[in-house]
């Protein structure tokens, strides 16, 4: 009985490692930067990938977008004036995989984020464009 909760534990870690892996081969330079906090791994991306990103990753097994928010990092501890204020979240959920995956895009005031609607549809139905939309606010 242990062997087989060790095993699957080793799979579950091995699941998001292996797509971070993928993604940095796929995407290469379009990722800003890759962290492992102490909830989930964070992938950093410039605006424009975001779209193609979110196809690669359903097709590894991230099904659902269980967020979508924006962050005002003017204010934020530690944020270089100069970086983009505004940062697009999304959070991915791979059932299969049972694994959680952040992504983060910086992005300014003027910069238009593509929409993940056709990657899958957020769980409550809505589209993305209200939440950026409401990330824009202040």
């Amino acid at each position: 009985m242990g062997d087989q909760v060790e095993s699957k534990r080793v799979k579950k870690e091995q699941a998001v490692p292996t797509s971070l892996d993928a993604l940095k081969e796929r995407f290469g330079d379009q990722i800003l930067e890759i962290s492992h906090g102490v909830d989930m791994p964070t992938v950093v991306f410039g605006y424009t990938s975001i779209v193609e990103a979110c196809h690669f990753l359903k097709q590894q097994g991230f099904e659902q977008l269980i967020d979508l928010c924006g962050v005002d990092m003017s204010e934020y501890p530690g944020h270089d004036a100069k970086a983009p204020r505004f940062q697009v979240v999304y959070h991915l959920l791979s059932i299969q995989h049972n694994q959680r995956l952040r992504l983060k895009v910086p992005v300014d005031e003027r910069d238009l984020v593509g929409s993940v609607v056709r990657c899958g549809r957020p769980p409550t139905g809505l589209s993305a464009r209200p939440s950026i939309c409401m990330a824009s606010c202040s």
